[in-house]
């Protein structure tokens, strides 16, 4: 086959319930002008529709029970897991390596969850967000050109300062904290498209992919900002951080015409997100729902107290003299101040597992059965799996939400329901997907007792896409057909798409499919779609290849600021 070249552009977290006035509006011209002249539509994404494993199911065309992946860290059965999934986790062939074997270079930026950078037919730029960020590359060589291409320490810095300012991970930040908040994401927005830009100059390329986090990340804190109906809706603060949101679009959407710019009129170009976004209302305590049915039971302990150092800005911040901190050198904000707090005891502690026959784990989007010999601690014989199963799923679907008295949820899923492949005994037994995408699940215990409580802007995050599955999905360009608008993909498409749209034959085995649909017939005919042999499968690496252990605890520290983990 010839060879064509192909963008593969992700925006995470874009939903079109945004995207589509902001086109009409004329706000976004380059992402409309894409729209115009191809395919637009909802994507699809996995279930449960996160960061992980959506794009990992992007770059793969495989979907999670196939890659033994189903959230941010392994092993979903070990009450407490904490080793995040790093690169040398995926159980499966990437896109960028089937196009190496066929001789295609790829430039890779910025995608999510890949980190540490793998060796790949071109460039990768791997990006380890947290509180000490990193960048590195493949070939390790690149990352000083680059860098002093894009000054790459000027975004740096900015991290630096970024984590000084922040006191708290909380919503209720003072109005300095919400401006850097703004002001560091559009810098690095525009360093990635930067990035991206500079690789396409001075790289030979068939391939390019990046994924700009910033409208995810933006959508989490200031989505209070936009919904009067949110419970820490702020109408002074909305006044001026309303339309952040729109703002985190328009960036990107700078971004998409920089790149398009740079590759020129024959590239292939497509946009996709790995799920949508919506306001966020209430939480549901699953742990505490459990315990209220029986199905889980706490053991007597008492909290401890420890003696920690805590950084002065931080006890000033607590005070209401965040001002004054602000105003201290750099050192004495930083000062250690010796404090006695209650620390509360583990969540993995607080159980009693001999009587335990359920839980939500606190590092998964799941709902557990305690099953004897896969738990540290199970109690339930396998053979009363599927009755524990029928029985817990009955219970939640009667859940009622006590804002209007009907259903909670949608649906509750057996995993089984949900993946097929080699792995699907890794996955959570049961997923939630609420009628109400305002609410979402959590394995919080509050002291109060309460199941389902509004959030307040004492929490981490007002936007949220647990159950969102509806990302979007533009494709354009050279044998795209316009207009075309009554598509169905799924994040498992994109892999084989791309593969297709260079020339790349498709494996056979691969659970995604080339979009045909969205292809003129005069390009399916110049190019009938090629199944390829093999088997996708790869031997994963141990939990956390190539990722030490302060990195390990940066991205905890990060799924933590967003809200995913407690």
């Amino acid at each position: 086959m010839s060879k064509r070249k192909m963008m593969v552009i992700g925006i995470d977290g874009a939903t079109n319930d945004i995207l589509r006035p902001m086109m009409a509006a004329g706000r976004l011209p380059n992402i409309a002008r894409l729209v115009e002249n191809g395919v637009h539509s909802d994507l699809r994404s996995t279930i449960p529709p996160l960061t992980m494993p959506a794009w990992v199911t992007s770059v793969t065309g495989v979907n999670p029970g196939r890659l033994g992946l189903f959230f941010f860290f392994n092993d979903l059965h070990n009450y407490m897991s904490r080793s995040p999934v790093s690169t040398g986790d995926v159980r499966s062939r990437f896109v960028w390596d089937l196009m190496g074997e066929a001789g295609r270079r790829s430039l890779l930026v910025s995608i999510p969850r890949m980190y540490p950078p793998v060796p790949v037919e071109g460039v990768m730029v791997s990006y380890l967000q947290g509180a000490d960020a990193q960048v590195r590359t493949f070939p390790e060589e690149r990352l000083e050109s680059l860098a002093r291409a894009i000054d790459l320490d000027e975004m740096m810095r900015a991290r630096e300062e970024f984590n000084r300012i922040f006191s708290e991970r909380r919503m209720d930040l003072a109005r300095r904290e919400l401006d850097y908040f703004l002001f560091f994401n559009r810098m690095a927005t525009e360093k990635q498209a930067a990035a991206c830009c500079e690789l396409m100059a001075t790289e030979e390329w068939d391939f390019l992919m990046t994924v700009f986090s910033v409208t995810d990340l933006v959508q989490h804190k200031f989505w209070r900002f936009r919904d009067p109906d949110n419970p820490a809706y702020d109408p002074e603060l909305a006044a001026a951080y309303g339309e952040a949101i729109e703002q985190s679009y328009e960036w990107a959407d700078r971004a998409v015409g920089q790149l398009l710019e740079r590759a020129g009129e024959d590239v292939a170009c497509m946009l996709v997100s790995d799920h949508g976004f919506n306001s966020l209302h209430h939480i549901f305590r699953v742990n505490q729902w459990l315990a209220r049915k029986g199905f889980l039971h706490f053991r007597d302990v008492a909290p401890r107290r420890v003696r920690r150092r805590v950084p002065l800005q931080r006890i000033l911040g607590r005070v209401g003299l965040g001002a004054v901190a602000r105003r201290l050198p750099g050192r004495l904000r930083q000062l250690g101040v010796p404090v006695w707090r209650r620390q509360p005891v583990p969540f993995d502690q607080r159980v009693d597992w001999s009587r335990t026959r359920a839980y939500y784990s606190p590092s998964s989007y799941a709902l557990n059965v305690n099953l004897a010999g896969r738990e540290p601690q199970g109690c339930v014989d396998p053979g009363d799996y599927e009755a524990t199963v029928e029985e817990l799923r009955s219970a939640l679907l009667a859940e009622v939400h006590p804002r209007d008295g009907k259903p909670l949820l949608a649906a509750v899923r057996e995993k089984r329901e949900i993946y097929s492949g080699e792995h699907v005994e890794r996955a959570g037994d049961l997923y939630l997907e609420f009628r109400d995408r305002t609410c979402i699940s959590s394995g919080e215990l509050g002291e109060d007792g309460q199941v389902i409580r509004p959030i307040s802007a004492a929490d981490k995050i007002s936007g949220t896409h647990q159950s969102n599955r509806e990302g979007i999905f533009v494709f354009c360009g050279p044998g795209v057909k316009p207009g075309v608008r009554d598509v169905q993909p799924g994040i498992e498409d994109v892999t084989p798409t791309a593969l297709h749209m260079v020339g790349v034959p498709v494996p056979a085995s691969m659970d995604g499919r080339v979009l045909t649909e969205c292809l003129t017939e005069a390009f399916l005919a110049e190019r009938p779609v090629a199944r390829g042999e093999g088997d996708l499968a790869v031997e994963g690496g141990a939990p956390g290849q190539g990722v030490d252990e302060d990195e390990q605890e940066r991205i905890a520290a990060k799924l933590r600021d967003l809200g995913y983990i407690e």
